[in-house]
């Protein structure tokens, strides 16, 4: 644990992206069938997922 509990809330020099899947052609979808595999994005060094958002049909 840090010992500086503001250390979150501070500003760093810091790069974020974003990674959508938005394509006119496609309209936002990535159709996936059962086993198969799909690269959503792929990024450089270290990141983290903050968001990720998943439909189901039926």
């Amino acid at each position: 644990m840090h010992s500086d509990p503001l250390a979150l809330a501070r500003l760093r020099d810091a790069e974020t992206h974003q990674l959508t899947t938005y394509d006119l052609d496609r309209m936002k979808k990535v159709p996936v069938d059962r086993g198969q595999t799909v690269v959503l994005g792929e990024v450089d060094g270290r990141g983290h997922i903050a968001q990720l958002w998943l439909t189901f049909p039926g």
